[in-house]
């Protein structure tokens, strides 16, 4: 076993790092408490070793490890009245465009990433402690009310799917090596650190008007039969050019796609999109609204769509619009 960290004379648990070499110290191993040496020699890599050959398993290091590192930082910061931050995320809706007649649009707009001291609700901090039936390796507490979170340490098993399920709040840190705990020296657990889960933590939801509309430059798809009777899928449109045509009273219907939602503008979704609004009485003279529009199956079609009527391909479906054999499919 080379371990980087150890406790000294004054039961500190110290990395290989502050060990100088020409003071004279002892050094135990944090899981059997036997001596340890520390090697910081010119060739290997600094570490502290056993000082006699003993049954020291590197799990079991590893998961007290975590343990006593996660305590000691945080019981520094308490005492020291320093925040231990943890990052948590707000999902941000912008409502700008949610009372425009008719249009009733919100969107979801950057996320926000925050910091959390956790040290002005959690103030107080015990290891191994039961709760709600589960032991937790390390359970933060607040004095003023029940909230509480579990600090959990993996090393070979996973956390347990009845202690997720309870519903606690749960940070589970991953640990291979005593490297993975170098984070909590900076007294900060971020939402990308690459060893750390959470469980039953919830996102944070802001919603209030982030943007004006009339300046919002964020894309959308909307459909839109214009008072021509013409039918158009826009594909990137700002919302300021929709509230124009809404206040101008330019069209006969439009539809607001979801910005998450992927849309075919050409094919099968405006067709769709088409007989919906027709569906619905709006008087759209599109082609595909028309009962003698058939897909044109012949060998050296052109177009895709076919007239029965006219016995011909069809080159624009809004050429409806021009049609005096227009049928309106009811």
């Amino acid at each position: 076993m080379k371990n980087l960290f150890a406790f000294n004379n004054s039961n500190k648990l110290i990395n290989i790092s502050e060990v100088d070499k020409l003071q004279k110290e002892k050094y135990y191993c944090c899981n059997c408490n036997n001596e340890l040496i520390a090697r910081k020699g010119k060739i290997k890599a600094h570490h502290f070793s056993h000082k006699k050959q003993l049954d020291c398993n590197y799990e079991t290091y590893l998961h007290k490890l975590g343990k006593l590192k996660f305590y000691q930082e945080y019981t520094n910061s308490l005492n020291l009245k320093k925040p231990f931050l943890l990052q948590y995320k707000t999902e941000r809706i912008c409502n700008s465009c949610s009372k425009i007649d008719a249009l009733n649009l919100t969107c979801k707009i950057s996320e926000k990433l925050e910091y959390f001291d956790l040290t002005e609700r959690f103030d107080k901090i015990s290891i191994e402690k039961k709760h709600n039936g589960f032991i937790a390796d390390i359970l933060l507490e607040s004095s003023q009310n029940d909230d509480k979170i579990f600090i959990e340490f993996a090393v070979t098993h996973k956390c347990e799917k009845e202690k997720i399920e309870s519903g606690i709040r749960i940070i589970e840190i991953n640990l291979s090596e005593d490297n993975d705990l170098y984070f909590l020296s900076r007294k900060k657990i971020q939402l990308d650190e690459k060893n750390v889960d959470f469980y039953n933590f919830k996102t944070n939801r802001e919603i209030k008007p982030f943007r004006k509309n009339d300046f919002c430059k964020k894309p959308h798809k909307a459909y839109v039969v214009y008072n021509s009777k013409k039918s158009v899928f826009l594909k990137d449109v700002v919302i300021s050019k929709i509230i124009d045509g809404i206040n101008n009273r330019d069209y006969l219907y439009y539809k607001i796609i979801e910005p998450e939602d992927e849309y075919d503008y050409q094919g099968d979704t405006f067709i769709s999109l088409t007989k919906e609004a027709s569906d619905l009485g709006i008087d759209v003279r599109n082609c595909f609204a028309c009962r003698f529009s058939a897909i044109n199956n012949r060998y050296d079609q052109v177009y895709p769509l076919w007239c029965k009527k006219h016995r011909a391909e069809i080159p624009n479906s809004n050429d409806g619009v021009y049609c005096e054999n227009f049928w309106r499919v009811e």
